[in-house]
């Protein structure tokens, strides 16, 4: 009996570990940009080598992102009731943000530190992919 109560208790809940991320999505969501903003650059800062100017300009840039971003979730409709030349529309802008973004970066950063800020990018990417994926699997 005690074996089967210790193995019912090890084993992993998924409902929890969404609940967490949800509350940790929330959380983000009720912080200040700027305070998120200056994380994220001083976390640059420390990958990149990056020097005071380029923090700073990094920070600029970042929280002009984040400012944008938190406007479009409070105006933001539901998938469901957009039309097709809305979410083309929108895909578009989020395209523009990006590329925007992405030439910014290249201005900011020498030829070294770039290359590993689109390595750490496309890491960051992979990472998301692979526990969406995980996700879905335990899902079904």
């Amino acid at each position: 009996m005690l074996l089967g109560i210790t193995a019912m208790t090890a084993q992993k809940n998924p409902e929890r570990a969404e609940n967490r991320m949800e509350k940790r999505s929330e959380r983000i969501e009720k912080m200040d940009p700027a305070v998120l903003t200056s994380m994220h650059a001083k976390r640059m800062t420390l990958a990149l080598d990056l020097s005071d100017k380029q923090e700073t300009q990094v920070e600029k840039v970042l929280l002009a992102n984040a400012t944008k971003r938190k406007e479009i979730m409070a105006t933001r409709k539901d998938r469901k009731e957009l039309s097709k030349e809305e979410k083309i529309a929108q895909a578009e802008a989020r395209m523009d943000e990006k590329i925007a973004t992405k030439r910014a970066f290249k201005d900011i950063l020498n030829d070294e530190q770039y290359a590993r800020f689109e390595k750490m990018a496309y890491m960051k990417k992979r990472n998301i992919r692979e526990r969406m994926a995980k996700t879905r699997v335990t899902r079904k």
